[in-house]
């Protein structure tokens, strides 16, 4: 039997989560950033869920190139899928879509100022958004979108 598994995917998700919950703070916007799925209930009216699974779509799809050669490294690719919501009872839902737009905006230039993820991947990038929807909860109208990052690190 051979030995562990060489991967970087655990530490560039948390370190992912990491820079997603600075981007927040820094950008002075009051979200819950949620590392993998959770419980509706406890959503706050602004946040942000690295890596959901939902019935459509993985959480995580990873490749890798196994390259072989004098002086070759194994390339590693995971693609994160991340969800940002707003939801309110009192804002219509083109305040909902901008502050999804500011969180999206913040994250993005926080990935642009480290795109090594603190020195866990080669790059991330947010790779655009996926797709927008609204809705109508319980608790009010809500605006989600959802957006890919593409981490890739050499082993």
């Amino acid at each position: 039997m051979g030995g562990p598994s060489r991967t970087k995917v655990p530490e560039a998700v948390d370190a992912l989560v990491g820079v997603v919950r600075a981007a927040l703070v820094d950008a002075g916007i009051d979200g819950k950033v949620f590392d993998g799925p959770t419980e509706l209930a406890s959503l706050g009216q602004l946040y942000v869920v690295v890596g959901p699974s939902t019935p459509n779509a993985d959480a995580m799809r990873s490749a890798a190139d196994n390259s072989t050669g004098m002086g070759a490294r194994r390339k590693e690719a995971v693609t994160v899928t991340m969800v940002f919501g707003a939801w309110s009872g009192s804002e219509g839902f083109s305040e909902k879509r901008l502050r999804v737009a500011g969180m999206i905006g913040a994250v993005d230039a926080a990935l642009q100022a480290d795109r090594h993820l603190g020195g866990v991947a080669d790059s991330a990038t947010i790779e655009g958004v996926n797709t927008w929807g609204q809705d109508v909860w319980d608790r009010g109208g809500v605006v989600e979108a959802s957006v890919d990052v593409t981490v890739t690190a050499y082993l």
